[in-house]
């Protein structure tokens, strides 16, 4: 652990509203007064933990969330004590621990759990062991610590928003593989020909999954809001979940872009399905997008890449180090499939810590907040759109309440108009107008 990583943390929590020589971390209570706060060093990073640590104690009734609601705090690391000694507050709670604990994800490390793309899931969390995985609990530590302090706590608006569309295909039917899909499935009783002779005689809007002008509206209508569409670059041994492949310069893919293009929004990268455990992979599959993008002469807003794995692929810790490593500053991929929440224990973005070497990174994470598989896919959550309105909202007032940042995930396939039972195109409007609501109250 360095002292950089140690003041890092120190400032996420804390929002910079203490001088650093005004904090301590230690457990030599002969330096206790020297500080305005201390908290106490547990011993955690001279003697790391080898399995997820319980949670046996919690500090009472010490925030209230957005409806009015006492929470307790969990401590992994430490004991509930607080102490004043004089000028000095003394957390008992090692938070620094807690902090690295959730933002590293070192709780992945110690445990085997994993489903069969070899994703951690909410399901084996801690957070959802001890019912706090609908509460960013490292903001919520922050909020105490600046409270305990006398500080004000944070702004209760949106400090962001992003609204991301991953594209893992541009179209249904345009393609040799979409046609032989709607043929042999046309075979097996479900008649798709008059679906797939529109898609082929007409241009590219005729095709089910070519929806970005519905997107494109649809996010206009929040104009305060950052766009990204993350495109898919799987050139090298592609796994059979990155198919269909696409590639940017097809006459399809050129008529996406210039809709796209014509736009506000940001161009990212989708990594592919492989690239989540390789670093050599990972850089050949940007640098194959970079070049595929120069070679048709399109532009990349403010020189940002920003990233998100295929199906959320995210191994940790030596994922996230590997981007910032081949110079990634910006990922959106951290989130888990089957349960909306907070999976690194924050709303706010942070700058991620390599958890071998103790170096900040300049490789910023923003957790992402809600996707809408997680939402309606009948292997995770499998809500009613009234349901999933409710639990969506819920987090977004949550985010709010925290002066948080909120990402969304909606796939181009989540707009299609021609399956009776996909809510999502009017659940992604439902929550446009409630997320224009809530910048009207700010």
């Amino acid at each position: 652990m360095t002292s950089e990583a140690i003041l890092s943390i120190l400032d996420f929590l804390l929002r910079g509203s203490v001088p650093y020589d005004k904090v301590g971390y230690t457990a030599d209570r002969s330096r206790f007064k020297a500080y305005r706060l201390v908290i106490v060093d547990s011993g955690f990073f001279a003697h790391p933990p080898t399995s997820v640590p319980q949670v046996n104690e919690w500090i009472t009734n010490a925030v209230t969330d957005h409806e009015g609601h006492k929470h307790n705090l969990p401590v992994l690391f430490g004991n509930s004590d607080v102490e004043r000694l004089g000028d000095t507050i003394v957390v008992h709670s090692d938070v620094i621990a807690t902090a690295w604990f959730f933002l590293t994800r070192l709780e992945e490390t110690l445990t085997n759990d994993r489903d069969r793309h070899g994703r951690f899931l909410a399901k084996h969390s801690i957070a959802l062991r001890y019912g706090f995985l609908d509460r960013p609990i490292l903001d919520e530590y922050g909020e105490w610590l600046r409270g305990l302090l006398g500080v004000n706590n944070s702004p209760h608006h949106l400090d962001a928003i992003y609204l991301t569309h991953d594209i893992d295909r541009v179209t249904l039917y345009r393609n040799l593989q979409g046609t032989l899909g709607a043929i042999k499935r046309t075979l097996l009783g479900h008649n798709e020909f008059p679906a797939l002779f529109r898609a082929l005689s007409q241009n590219a809007e005729a095709d089910p999954l070519f929806t970005f002008e519905d997107m494109i509206h649809l996010d206009a209508l929040l104009p305060n809001a950052t766009v990204i569409y993350f495109l898919k670059s799987a050139a090298f041994n592609h796994s059979i979940y990155d198919k269909p492949l696409y590639h940017l310069g097809d006459k399809d893919s050129l008529r996406m872009l210039s809709k796209i293009c014509a736009t506000n929004a940001h161009l990212g990268w989708h990594s592919s399905y492989h690239a989540a455990t390789s670093r050599d992979r990972l850089y050949r599959d940007m640098k194959d997008l970079v070049q595929q993008m120069g070679h048709h002469n399109i532009k990349i807003k403010d020189d940002m890449v920003p990233h998100r794995s295929h199906y959320l692929r995210s191994p940790a810790p030596q994922h996230f180090t590997w981007l910032a490593q081949i110079g990634i500053r910006h990922d959106f991929t951290l989130a888990y499939p089957d349960c909306i929440g907070f999976r690194a224990g924050t709303c706010h973005p942070y700058p991620w810590i390599d958890p071998m070497t103790g170096q900040v990174t300049t490789l910023t994470i923003h957790p992402l907040t809600l996707m809408d598989v997680t939402l309606s896919d009948e292997q995770y959550m499998h809500l009613k759109q009234d349901e999933a309105y409710q639990q969506a909202t819920r987090i977004i007032n949550t985010v709010a309440w925290h002066g948080g940042e909120l990402t969304m995930l909606w796939h181009n396939n989540s707009f299609r108009t021609d399956i009776t039972d996909n809510y999502h195109p009017k659940l992604y409007r439902e929550l446009i107008d409630f997320l224009g609501f809530k910048s009207h109250e700010q």
